[in-house]
């Protein structure tokens, strides 16, 4: 099978362009008014405590180029029915768990409020661990260390749906300690991976590779699952180099929100693109409540 590859698109910011021509005629437009709403971000998994990001979801309208932030809420942890404890406001608009961590399997709710908004709240779920090997060898070629093949072997429970994200990095460290992450993409033939991914990959082009992909179970055979992917050396060779692949299992809002959003920002810069509304979990407001699990590898190969 040929492998399908895809652009790594740059994210355009998002404008709102008037075009007038050979017309003199001024139209005043009477915009609705926007009633300020809380934007909720928290990705939650089992190594670490909670934390949320508090914001105002800025209308278009009102020309902000920047997300407000709320530095003097409320932020309520709940597991269940059982209230757990008030996030502290650490600064930055985050609001951190000074003890909790996420439980998988559990389900957790945030309830926020602030002065002059609607409160709002979240709910979702922890994903359970899914059980993942990874193998690795280097391929030769070129100078400093050439492609990196990768087989990540899963175990797809077969007594529930779930939803997986897949991610690919190198972390790089110089000499002074120095530390920055590198996105090469992947190549794959997993037919999972390109059956849900494909409407991001150009058939015709050598220049790009899959960065994040989002799948589900719904191809992938109950039990034992093999992916095997090629990822492309790093750009720069003279730092230490650790390879970092993510295998997440994550909820059904999780990966709602991100596939989603993963098309808002291909399509942001096209003017004939259709509109698209960026799932959310958040009643009353918008953002993201996620829960997920991850499994990695994690291997220096320079």
């Amino acid at each position: 099978m040929k492998k399908l590859r895809r652009f790594i698109r740059s994210a355009a910011p998002l404008g709102l362009a008037l075009c007038v021509g050979a017309c003199e005629t001024t139209v005043e437009l009477d915009f609705p008014t926007h009633d300020p709403l809380i934007l909720i971000n928290s990705f939650f998994w089992p190594d670490a405590r909670f934390e949320l990001y508090l914001g105002e979801a800025v209308s278009i309208v009102d020309g902000e180029d920047s997300i407000g932030c709320i530095s003097d809420g409320t932020v309520e942890l709940w597991e269940g029915d059982r209230k757990l404890e008030i996030l502290p406001h650490v600064g930055d608009c985050l609001y951190r768990s000074s003890i909790n961590y996420p439980t998988p399997g559990l389900s957790y709710t945030v309830r926020a409020a602030a002065p002059g908004y609607q409160d709002v709240q979240a709910t979702d779920v922890a994903p359970l661990t899914v059980p993942t090997e990874f193998e690795f060898e280097i391929k030769g070629g070129g100078p400093g260390i050439g492609r990196a093949d990768v087989t990540i072997t899963m175990s797809d429970p077969s007594d529930a749906k779930n939803w997986y994200r897949l991610l690919v990095f190198y972390r790089q460290t110089d000499s002074e300690g120095n530390v920055w992450f590198e996105s090469p993409g992947f190549e794959t033939d997993d037919e999972a991976i390109i059956a849900e991914n494909q409407d991001f990959i150009d058939l015709d082009t050598d220049d790009g590779f899959f960065e994040t992909v989002f799948f589900t179970d719904q191809r992938v055979p109950s039990g034992e699952h093999r992916i095997d992917i090629e990822i492309p050396a790093p750009s720069d060779f003279s730092a230490r180099t650790d390879l970092l692949v993510f295998m997440d299992g994550i909820s059904k809002h999780f990966y709602d929100y991100g596939t989603t959003y993963r098309v808002q920002r291909e399509t942001d810069d096209n003017p004939f693109a259709e509109p698209v509304q960026v799932t959310t979990n958040v009643k009353n407001g918008f953002g993201i409540f996620g829960g997920f699990n991850r499994r990695k590898l994690d291997v220096q190969i320079r």
